[in-house]
């Protein structure tokens, strides 16, 4: 999930253009949801979204409740498996329970003093590290279940082999949240998890969720088909880079991070070269515009140069690009090799969701029952 990744990069010019209300995040859920936990969106005072928590059904709702926040966040609970917003011909567009955690972010809430560190913690960590494990408390109750609420929130960030607490926990709860970041960080393609634990007198929930940079696309070309592909990987949250000039492509890689590169020169000679250094790059996805008999042709130039290519390498590379969707304008190729791209990078297969046998998204492991929070009909106002 990049939802607060991309957060931190819009919030400088989102409170500078509206003075900022709220700030709802997804914290968990239980059946089918539209969004996941990690979710965020940022509501600004005249009742502006930037961001998502759901289709469409929750958020005049959660609007709402901001005009009563006051400075102590309030848990959501919609529960879409209630039979009484029937009764009105409304309903959840997903049957699931979705739980929210909304937070003042008033210029004098915790949250935003909060934002500053955050934002210098998070970019730093991953710079370093593809991934981090942000703690989000929800709900933490004392032995007489008494919310506190000066600790509920985003408020432990971790890397391997370090962490960065945002609010003074009880010791014994921080160690937990700790030791729980570093277990997820060490194990390959873990996942978000929600967690429940009674420790010491205390009862908490919370959100560890696995927070990763936005992935890098570099795309090597300068024609007309370059911009709707940049557009539509922008529109993604992205990060995009143009290699149009021709540049030493070797120390370009180098110094870049690339999760995926498209190279659409056109120009053959230089499709081999960029191709050679890619494959000594850390890139999922390698695609190459053209024919298959093209990259095969390639692939035999670079072998006869003696260039290593090694059959891994070779996974890594796709050509022709793009899901098989009947693309033949650059806008709707552009949309092919992005979904390829998606598909690629979250190790899905790409294919129709109408055949895919279970639910559309593997659930986060449950630590317990749902917290106590304020339990509402699931309103659909699409």
């Amino acid at each position: 999930m990049d939802d607060l990744v991309r957060l931190l990069a819009a919030f400088p010019a989102l409170e500078k253009a509206d003075q900022l209300q709220a700030v709802a995040t997804v914290v968990n859920t239980r059946g089918s949801s539209y969004r996941r936990p990690g979710a965020r969106m940022v509501i600004g005072s005249q009742g502006t979204m930037h961001g998502a928590v759901s289709a469409g059904c929750l958020e005049r709702d959660i609007i709402a409740h901001c005009r009563s926040l006051g400075h102590e966040p309030v848990l959501l609970t919609y529960d879409g498996n209630s039979r009484d917003d029937l009764i009105f011909g409304l309903k959840l567009g997903c049957d699931g329970i979705v739980q929210i955690l909304l937070e003042s972010a008033a210029s004098d809430s915790r949250y935003l003093a909060r934002m500053e560190t955050l934002a210098k913690t998070v970019p730093a960590l991953l710079s370093s590290q593809k991934r981090v494990v942000a703690a989000t408390i929800f709900s933490l109750q004392d032995s007489s279940g008494n919310q506190i609420f000066s600790v509920m929130g985003t408020v432990l960030v971790s890397g391997i082999g370090q962490s960065c607490a945002l609010a003074t926990l009880p010791e014994t709860i921080l160690a937990y949240l700790q030791d729980q970041s570093q277990k997820l960080l060490a194990e390959s393609g873990a996942q978000s998890l929600v967690v429940r634990k009674n420790l010491d007198g205390f009862t908490v929930h919370a959100l560890l969720e696995i927070v990763q940079a936005s992935p890098r696309l570099v795309i090597f070309g300068s024609g007309r088909d370059v911009e709707p592909l940049r557009e539509i990987s922008a529109l993604m949250g992205w990060q995009v880079i143009l290699v149009g000039e021709r540049r030493d492509i070797d120390a370009f890689i180098d110094e870049s991070r690339c999760d995926a590169a498209v190279v659409m020169t056109h120009d053959y000679e230089r499709d081999k070269s960029i191709l050679a250094a890619l494959f000594n790059s850390e890139a999922s996805y390698i695609g190459v515009v053209g024919p298959r008999r093209r990259a095969d042709k390639l692939l035999a130039e670079l072998a006869l140069a003696v260039v290593p290519i090694t059959p891994a390498a070779i996974g890594r590379l796709y050509s022709p690009v793009g899901l098989d969707i009947g693309a033949e304008r650059p806008e709707e190729i552009a949309l092919a090799i992005v979904a390829e791209i998606k598909a690629v990078l979250a190790s899905h297969g790409g294919g129709m969701l109408r055949h895919k046998q279970g639910p559309i998204h593997q659930a986060l492991p449950q630590g317990g029952e749902l917290a106590e929070g304020t339990t509402l009909n699931a309103i659909c106002n699409l």
